[in-house]
């Protein structure tokens, strides 16, 4: 019996929507599966959705809603449990349509009751020796939802690029802007500070930057910074065994050894 009323609420809700598809090609599938009755299969293809990269929010609202249905129908108590933590801490504002079962309002409300806050993404930033170090974290993600957090840097006006955390490279006295993203399933972007028309500025460098950037970095290759250091520490090298050098050699000579010699760069 609750299958059949969750098939017609389903049937009404599409019934009531253009006939344009709004969500995803699979978050669609799946619905259109629940239609069916084949609750296993609609489950499948959210996994499926789950696992692209082309997800919006509001994609993503909608698979954890219509999975809700589903776990409701099959009578999963924990993972609809779980769905409607994820849907609370992500979209509290989500409401199912009248023809909708009543119990499944109820259970949501109750959800909020106990969830404290949607998913958001927090940053820090400081100036270290060597660049400025900016590092992210999610907060009040009750659904476990995020999967990664991005770092997007940009220097002096230049190319954006992309790293995960850490210290990012900076020329001394410059500032470094920046913004973050908490990402979830399906490559949605959860939560966001600052963004690419506004972004955060860290404080100053205090020294140089010379990283390495890292794999994922969207301008690839390595900063010139590197090559100057690589280049100042070959010539001190060779400095030095110049020194030594010339100190051996004047003890076989007999001579007294003469003051050391200096090589500025």
């Amino acid at each position: 019996m609750r299958r059949a009323r969750i098939v017609l609420a389903l049937g009404l809700a599409v019934l009531a929507t253009p006939a344009v598809a709004l969500a995803h090609p699979k978050v669609d599938e799946g619905k259109e599966l629940m239609m069916e009755a084949e609750f296993e299969r609609a489950l499948e293809a959210f996994a499926e959705a789950e696992e692209a990269s082309d997800l919006t929010r509001d994609d993503l609202v909608e698979l954890l809603g219509a999975r809700s249905l589903a776990y409701l129908a099959m009578d999963d108590a924990s993972a609809l449990r779980q769905e409607l933590r994820a849907l609370a801490s992500l979209a509290p504002e989500h409401r199912w349509g009248r023809e909708a079962p009543p119990e499944l309002g109820e259970a949501f409300a109750q959800t909020l009751e106990v969830v404290d806050g949607t998913v958001q993404v927090r940053s820090e930033s400081e100036g270290v020796p060597g660049g400025v170090s900016v590092e992210a974290e999610a907060v009040d993600d009750h659904g476990d939802l995020v999967r990664e957090l991005r770092i997007f840097t940009r220097v002096g006006g230049g190319s954006w690029r992309r790293t995960r955390s850490g210290t990012q490279a900076a020329p001394a006295g410059q500032r470094l802007d920046y913004y973050v993203q908490a990402i979830g399933p399906g490559g949605a972007v959860l939560a966001a500070e600052g963004s690419r028309d506004e972004p955060l500025q860290s404080e100053p460098a205090l020294a140089g930057g010379s990283l390495v950037r890292s794999e994922d970095d969207e301008g690839g290759g390595i900063s010139p910074w590197v090559w100057i250091g690589i280049g100042a520490g070959v010539l001190v090298a060779v400095g030095v065994v110049l020194a030594i050098v010339l100190v051996g050699s004047s003890g076989e000579s007999g001579t007294q050894p003469e003051s050391p010699l200096v090589i500025g760069f």
